[in-house]
């Protein structure tokens, strides 16, 4: 386990309904410090209740979310969710992919992308997609250091603070690659 002096290990797990109040501190944290890196905003975070909280992290299975876990606190947090329709079952798509920013130095974000891809791979999903932002080069190189191939971008994906972003399209085909039978 990754250690900093004198603090205890990092423990990636589950989230329960019971971490529903550190999910929604994580998600603002992320939404404050990038807000054009998320679909979603601080306003519409914090107005959703306890019991819709919980029941987001706690996705309908085989989705998921996985936090990263320094002691009590949630610092790191990564889902996954599958396609439901028969004919798309083999996807699913991780999303909401954030570190809190003193754990980077950590490998969190690493360790949290390999735990969703191996748990896609363990729910039988074949391929694997996700979404940066184009210009958010530490992220876009830990996903194609996995593995991940870009597909496509999708111009203007993102409008926050008055601009337009652009995100960029990337897949993981689990049943190939240096992920593949892990």
């Amino acid at each position: 386990m990754n250690q900093r002096d004198g603090e205890p290990g990092i423990v990636i797990r589950p989230l329960t309904a019971n971490d529903a109040a550190a999910f929604r501190r994580l998600r603002i944290m992320g939404l404050r410090e990038s807000p054009d890196a998320f679909t979603a905003s601080i306003e519409e975070e914090e107005a959703f209740s306890d019991a819709e909280m919980a029941a987001r992290a706690v996705p309908e299975a085989p989705g998921i979310f996985l936090g990263a876990f320094a002691g009590e606190e949630l610092v790191g947090m990564a889902g996954y969710i599958a396609n439901a329709r028969p004919k798309t079952r083999h996807k699913g798509v991780m999303v909401a992919v954030y570190v809190a920013p003193q754990w980077r130095a950590e490998k969190l974000g690493r360790r949290l992308v390999e735990a969703v891809i191996s748990h896609a791979r363990s729910v039988g999903a074949s391929l694997l997609h996700c979404t940066v932002r184009a210009d958010n080069v530490p992220a876009r190189r830990l996903y194609l250091s996995l593995g991940f191939v870009p597909y496509g971008l999708e111009r203007d994906a993102i409008f926050a603070d008055g601009r337009f972003f652009d995100d960029e399209l990337l897949a993981l085909d689990l049943r190939s690659g240096p992920h593949a039978g892990n």
